[in-house]
């Protein structure tokens, strides 16, 4: 099965790292990575979510939820106001 950008990229940052900072030469730090990589020990990060193309489909989510809290606070605001008019009621 061949390798995802993700895990080549985590390889290649691994391989990176042990030359670099803990001063293994190319060839076994190249090895280890593998190793590492074929055992499950490297950090291989979700891919990034793809992008909706079609902008319709933003909005539409964007109006609906927009409505919905429009809805929400309007049902809110007469909760409230109900609340204080039976709290005038019972001061009368």
């Amino acid at each position: 099965m061949a390798r995802s950008k993700e895990e080549d990229q985590a390889i290649s940052d691994k391989i990176a790292f042990l030359v670099n900072v803990e001063g293994l030469r190319p060839d076994r730090a190249t090895a280890a990575a593998f190793r590492m990589f074929r055992e499950g020990e490297l950090l291989i990060p979700e891919p990034e979510p793809a992008i909706i193309e079609d902008n319709e489909e933003v909005e539409d989510e964007f109006k609906r939820l927009r409505r919905r809290n429009q809805l929400l606070a309007k049902k809110k605001r007469q909760e409230v106001l109900k609340q204080f008019k039976n709290a005038l009621k019972n001061l009368i």
